[in-house]
C-alpha cells in the first residue's frame, strides 16, 4: 500500500454513500450522483467497493464489479477510481487499485481499467498498481434506447450497473444491424444507453446508427 500516514481503506458500506456521491461529484461536477442508487448496489453486494479513509473524511473510492467475456472468461472491471482534487498525488489511487484487485473473485483472470486519454493521474495509478496498457485509443459510443417489436441479434451484450447509470456493454465488431439491435434490446430491458468501444474506422457506422461519440479512452489491463 502507498497510503500516507494513519489513513485506513476498508470496504465500503451502505452509509458511505453520500461520502462516494461527495468524491464523485468532486471528479465529475457537471454529473448528479444518486445517494439512493449507490446504497442499493453497495448493499445488494454485487459490486466490491473500497473507501479511503482520511480519520472522519472519506478521500477516494473505487468500485469494481464482475462481467463475461465472449468467450466465458470472468473478467474484473475496475469501473471506477476517484480521489478528492485536494488529495491527489500521495498515492491513494493506487492503494485503492490495489486494494480492487485483492477483493476479485477466484474465477477472474483479468483486470482492466478503462481511462480517458489524458486523464495521467488514473494511468499513473493503474501502472502503479502493475497494469498495462497496449496504447490502443479507443472511442466511447453511447445511444439510447430504441423502442422497436422487432428482436434483433445483437452480439456480445454485457449488462452493468454502475454507480452512474445502467446499461449495456456492446462487445465485438459493429455492424449498423447490432448496433441497432442493441439498442432495441436496451429499450426491453429498461435501462438507459448503450455503450460500445470502436476504433476510429467505426466511427461512420456508430453514428449512422444513432450513437454519439462521448471521449477517447484506453484500456488498462492485469492477469490475475
Amino acid at each position: 500500500m502507498y497510503l500516507p500516514f494513519d489513513w485506513t481503506i476498508r470496504s465500503a458500506e451502505p452509509e458511505d454513500a453520500a461520502a462516494i456521491a461527495g468524491i464523485l461529484h468532486d471528479c465529475w461536477p457537471d454529473d448528479t450522483p444518486d445517494i439512493e442508487r449507490i446504497t442499493r448496489l453497495i448493499r445488494l453486494g454485487q459490486h466490491r467497493t473500497s473507501c479511503c479513509w482520511a480519520g472522519a473524511s472519506c478521500a477516494g473510492f473505487v468500485d469494481a464489479f464482475r462481467t463475461i467475456s465472449a468467450e466465458g472468461s470472468g473478467r474484473w472491471e475496475v469501473d471506477l477510481l476517484a480521489v478528492h482534487e485536494n488529495l491527489r498525488g500521495l498515492g491513494i489511487g493506487t492503494s485503492l487499485v490495489l486494494e480492487a484487485i485483492e477483493t476479485a473473485p477466484p474465477d477472474v483472470d483479468l483486470a482492466r481499467g478503462l481511462v480517458r486519454v489524458g486523464n495521467v493521474a488514473a494511468g499513473l495509478a493503474f501502472a502503479m498498481a502493475g497494469f498495462h496498457t497496449e496504447g490502443v485509443r479507443l472511442t466511447l459510443y453511447t445511444a439510447a434506447p430504441l423502442a422497436s417489436k422487432l428482436a434483433l441479434e445483437a452480439g456480445h451484450i454485457v449488462p452493468v450497473e454502475t454507480f452512474t447509470y445502467s446499461g449495456l456493454w456492446l462487445e465485438g465488431v459493429p455492424s449498423f444491424g447490432v448496433l441497432k439491435a442493441a439498442r432495441i434490446r436496451a429499450a426491453a430491458l429498461g435501462v438507459r444507453q448503450v455503450g460500445i468501444l470502436v476504433s476510429a474506422e467505426y466511427g461512420e457506422v456508430c453514428e449512422a446508427a444513432g450513437y454519439a461519440a462521448e471521449g477517447v479512452f484506453r484500456w488498462w489491463m492485469r492477469g490475475l
